[in-house]
């Protein structure tokens, strides 16, 4: 990880407070926003697009077949669960992640953190659906003392 300014400058170079800092093996995810700036090194597997990671060629995530991975799932099993992916994508993601597991990891928790921060509390967005759901809850509660 390094500290960075607001944005990517070109394909190898990015603006790190003030500094150019060469990153020619590398590529960026950019957030624009002050903070920290991921590197992830190239991979025909994996491309980085829009602020997020993505088994190239497709929608579908990197975490999203990551995850299924580290929940046991075989290679044959996440091509059932992403029709769009072919065996071979979901193998060449896996090495990547065993190659970049703690880089891979952290960009996972990053995104778990973001969603966590920007989820708005149901009692917030809907007040009457989360009342009845509260009594509903207590009601439970209290039969079962």
């Amino acid at each position: 990880m390094v500290r960075r300014a607001r944005r990517i400058i070109g394909d190898s170079r990015h603006v790190v407070e003030g500094a150019a800092v060469d990153a020619r093996p590398l590529r960026a995810v950019d957030k624009l926003e002050l903070g920290l700036v991921m590197t992830y090194p190239v991979s025909p597997y994996v491309e980085d697009r829009n602020g997020g990671l993505y088994v190239a060629g497709t929608g579908v995530s990197l975490d999203s077949v990551v995850i299924r991975f580290q929940q046991g799932a075989s290679p044959e099993k996440i091509v059932q669960s992403f029709p769009t992916l072919k065996l071979s994508q979901v193998y060449g993601v896996i090495a990547y992640y065993l190659e970049h597991e703690t880089t891979i990891n952290e960009y996972i928790s990053e995104g778990e953190r973001e969603l966590e921060r920007s989820a708005v509390p149901l009692s917030r967005t809907n007040p009457a659906l989360y009342a009845r759901l509260e009594a509903a809850r207590r009601g439970m509660a209290s039969r079962r003392s």
